[in-house]
This record gives structure tokens, C-alpha cells and sequence, in this order.
């Protein structure tokens, strides 16, 4: 999603937990640019959190199968 991270995090060991995590802070990340509504596109907004919470989950359903690819 970013090259640039918002949140500072540590290096995981790249099983499952790690790619979980790196989602999860991608995630995080969209969430935190997300830009508030605005007069001109206000729809843009609903769009981008419909987007991120579909996204969530997706990865909740792949975590809870126990595959995160």
C-alpha cells in the first residue's frame, strides 16, 4: 500500500504472524491518510473506508483460515 509507514514497528520473522502484522500496519496507515470528507467529492471518502474495511476483512477471514498470502 505505502512505502512510507505512519506507525514504527519492528521486524517480524515473516511466518504468518509477521505477514498479519504487516497488513494489519498497512491498514493502519490507509487509515491514518485517509483525507475527511470534503464538499466537492464527499463520496471519496466513504469509498476509501468502504475499501479499508472490506480489506479488514479479508485479512480476518485469511487469519482465521490460518493462511495469509
Amino acid at each position: 500500500m505505502s512505502e512510507t509507514r505512519l506507525v514504527p514497528r519492528r521486524v517480524l520473522d515473516g511466518g504468518v504472524a509477521g505477514r498479519l502484522a504487516d497488513r494489519l500496519f498497512d491498514l493502519a496507515d490507509a487509515v491514518g491518510r485517509l483525507a475527511p470528507p470534503g464538499h466537492r467529492d464527499p463520496e471519496s471518502f466513504h469509498i476509501a473506508k468502504s475499501d479499508i474495511a472490506d480489506e479488514l476483512r479479508h485479512v480476518a477471514r485469511d487469519a482465521e483460515r490460518g493462511r495469509l498470502d
